[in-house]
């Protein structure tokens, strides 16, 4: 009854009633479809890999078991891991990344951020029960030009690839590096790519390290 005889005045009034304003949507506001596919990327990165031989030899070879612990699980609205690649047969990390996953304009972005201190200190912190809780996470600092976006491929699947080619490496004698990650549930294909000052790739493989879950726990 109410929409009747507000379409009766309008018509009689013709220029004198306009249609309410339209409201604003909020671009960076979380939405229900962005928090479930952040959910569902995190859930399928956490756990423990194990390498795999490169399909037909094309790829990283190196022997590697990777460890992806969450990290602060209470925060909202984020999904903070810590990834620590290890080699098969020992226990010294030759890689440790934190990231923190975000909903971010209708996309699932991960910043990169350096370990605080010296990330030796820090081997073997997947093994806790609440990975760096001495550790505030507002004392972090981003890597600047290092994150990877992650896109839903199907309804199972993720593909991730580095926003930009400017990440500055923590290697020596390797000036820039990309990161990259397709994973489903179970596999994960990796990559880091390093390169030096003339664009020459100096470190990773052409193909990704090829994975497998081995468990959805790291402990």
């Amino acid at each position: 009854m109410l929409k009747s005889l507000f379409a009766i005045g309008c018509m009689a009034a013709l220029a004198g009633c306009a249609a309410p304003p339209a409201s604003k949507v909020d671009a960076s506001a979380p939405t229900l479809e962005g928090q479930r596919q952040l959910a569902l990327v995190g859930s399928f990165l956490t756990g423990a890999w194990r390498s795999i031989p490169p399909p037909n030899g094309v790829g990283d070879p190196t022997p590697t078991r990777l460890m992806h612990a969450r990290v602060w699980p209470d925060i909202a609205g984020e999904y903070w891991i810590y990834a620590e690649y290890l080699p098969v047969d020992g226990d010294t990390p030759y890689r440790q990344r934190l990231y923190r996953l975000r909903e971010d304009g209708g996309h699932i972005i991960a910043r990169t951020y350096a370990l605080p201190g010296n990330p030796a200190d820090f081997r073997g912190e997947w093994r806790k029960e609440r990975p760096f809780a001495r550790v505030d996470p507002k004392s972090l600092r981003e890597r600047e030009n290092c994150r990877i976006q992650f896109d839903i491929l199907f309804e199972s699947s993720f593909m991730a690839r580095p926003v930009g080619d400017k990440c500055a490496s923590d290697r020596p004698g390797v000036a820039t590096e990309t990161t990259g990650f397709d994973v489903t549930s179970s596999e994960l294909s990796a990559w880091t790519q390093g390169f030096d000052a003339a664009g020459k790739r100096v470190m990773g493989e052409a193909g990704p390290l090829e994975l497998r879950k081995m468990s959805r726990s790291v402990r």
